[in-house]
């Protein structure tokens, strides 16, 4: 090999090699504030934990202001008039009716040790019922004709069945205020 080899074999190694030396450094920088970063995320999630902490008090708050759009406060609570109108013009009692046993069991099954409870675990179990692909046509149906939220059908539904259920369990409808915790 000529000297004139050695200096075109330099010309093409020399700024490859230093090529990869540049892209290491860089590498190396960019993942000191990579891991930098990994850091500032940790801190932003522990922030966001101690965000969502009054998550829950807010959730009952609206609960509370959603569940007073269809019913009043009377004691017990009962359908206002725009709840009777989503129950009679939804047909939401077709639902009730045709599960009525498998929902009056499921609230049994629960053994809820009062009234308040019990009405509790009928909203609850009824409004399982939009997760279940056997009723999802006939609450969309019954939401759309209402002109109410399939979540609104399903509460009214539940408030109308209460009284029934309640009785098959040997609970009183007068003991729900009794037992509701804002009452203690």
């Amino acid at each position: 090999m000529t000297v004139g080899n050695w200096i075109a074999i330099a010309a093409i190694v020399v700024p490859v090699v230093i090529g990869i030396i540049w892209w290491a450094i860089v590498l190396v920088f960019r993942s000191g504030q990579l891991i930098k970063g990994l850091d500032h995320i940790g801190d932003a999630i522990k922030d966001i934990k101690e965000m969502i902490k009054p998550l829950p008090v807010i959730e009952d708050r609206v609960t509370e202001l959603w569940r007073q759009k269809t019913t009043m406060s009377q004691s017990p609570v009962i359908l206002n008039e725009y709840g009777n109108k989503i129950l009679e013009s939804s047909k939401i009692r077709d639902l009730t009716t045709k599960y009525y046993d498998e929902i009056v069991k499921s609230v049994k099954n629960r053994t809820p040790e009062n009234s308040y409870q019990a009405q509790e675990i009928i909203i609850q179990e009824i409004s399982k019922y939009k997760d279940f692909d056997k009723c999802s046509e006939m609450l969309e149906q019954a939401a759309f004709i209402s002109g109410a939220a399939v979540d609104t059908v399903l509460l009214v539904a539940a408030y109308d069945v209460r009284d029934k259920i309640l009785k098959d369990l040997g609970l009183s409808v007068g003991d729900i205020d009794k037992f509701a915790p804002e009452k203690k």
